[in-house]
């Protein structure tokens, strides 16, 4: 009777490991890397911009819009309070200095992302994908600036106008300051509007950003 060759099962197999997997185990250094590039790949594929229609694009647009402005003048409110209440000091409509302060310091707060929540999404919410060639993350950006942290700035330095009157070198930075937010606010409504204009939109969002200007301070 013949005999089973040495190595040949006998009656049964031997549990043997797939190659594939023996051959994953020895190049591990090789895989690890593979591994990572595949992932990335296929997230990358699931976040592409997918196809939208130019009604849904106006109304991602309209949205997003919409809480921009609302978001940025949760700060500009305040900004425009602060000028006002410098501006009465200054000529003298009234004389109640402390408030026109305790706006400032207000002011200040509200403006940054630590003190308010909308600001902090403002830096934080990203464009609609629909909307991606039209690059509002940018113009957003000049939005989040606008508020932090020149508008912070600009509230501190008021604050420090309304302790020290007629300070040339803090009256200097104010304008400096209102020079620069005066163009990131130009720049951000400028980005939405040519995107408005593209989508066919009759009218676009204004972030009523313009009394924030160069030449707002009485004096």
């Amino acid at each position: 009777m013949t005999q089973p060759a040495q190595g040949e099962a006998s009656g049964s197999y031997d549990a043997v490991e797939p190659s594939l997997w023996r051959w994953l185990g020895r190049h591990r250094r090789v895989v690890a890397p593979l591994v990572v590039v595949v992932v990335a790949g296929s997230v990358l594929a699931l976040d592409w911009p997918h196809s939208a229609t130019t009604g849904q694009m106006r109304a991602d647009f309209a949205q997003f819009a919409t809480q921009m402005r609302g978001d940025v003048q949760s700060c500009s409110v305040e900004v425009e309070q602060t000028l006002s209440a410098y501006n009465q000091i200054t000529a003298g409509a009234v004389n109640d200095r402390n408030t026109a302060i305790g706006i400032a310091i207000q002011t200040a707060l509200d403006c940054t992302p630590m003190g308010n929540s909308r600001v902090d999404e403002l830096g934080s919410l990203a464009a609609p994908r629909s909307l991606s060639k039209y690059h509002l993350d940018a113009a957003s950006a000049q939005l989040y600036a606008w508020c932090f942290p020149a508008a912070v700035d600009l509230a501190q330095d008021v604050q420090k106008l309304l302790n020290k009157p007629g300070d040339a070198a803090t009256l200097a930075d104010v304008k400096l300051k209102l020079g620069e937010l005066s163009v990131a606010a130009a720049t951000a409504q400028h980005g939405f509007d040519l995107a408005a204009s593209d989508l066919g939109l009759g009218s676009t969002v204004p972030f009523g950003l313009e009394g924030v200007r160069p030449g707002v301070l009485v004096g």
